[in-house]
């Protein structure tokens, strides 16, 4: 949970409750209606309804047959980009199979907040 006494003076709102909104049909598997998103939420029911509209314009949520929602194709968009930023240049996976199939040993590589490291065991 946020700590709402670091919250940041210039916080936008309507993001931030837009986010919670998509957490919220991300762990629903079946998929949710707008008035249990907003229950979830602690939204009103017409503030739920404008941020599921915009998320599903957008892709990111979609509505089924039966009114619930679910995550929509764009956040697997965004989860591969992802993927892809971590994964590096293509030359550090080649370096790394090479240096494996080379020594024997399993590589790695590793990154953190701001810094990398490689390693092999």
């Amino acid at each position: 949970m946020r700590d709402p006494l670091a919250e940041p003076s210039d916080l936008i709102r309507s993001v931030s409750r837009a986010l919670r909104v998509l957490e919220s049909v991300g762990r629903a598997p079946r998929g949710l209606t707008v008035k249990q998103i907003a229950r979830r939420c602690e939204l009103t029911v017409a503030t739920t309804y404008h941020l599921v509209r915009t998320l599903a314009y957008e892709g990111y949520v979609i509505r089924r047959e039966d009114g619930t929602y679910i995550v929509g194709l764009e956040i697997a968009d965004r989860y591969r980009e992802l993927v892809s930023a971590f994964r590096g240049p293509p030359a550090v996976g080649d370096a790394l199979r090479r240096a494996a199939l080379d020594t024997g040993y399993s590589h790695y590589l590793g990154r953190g907040a701001g810094s990398s490291a490689a390693g092999s065991r």
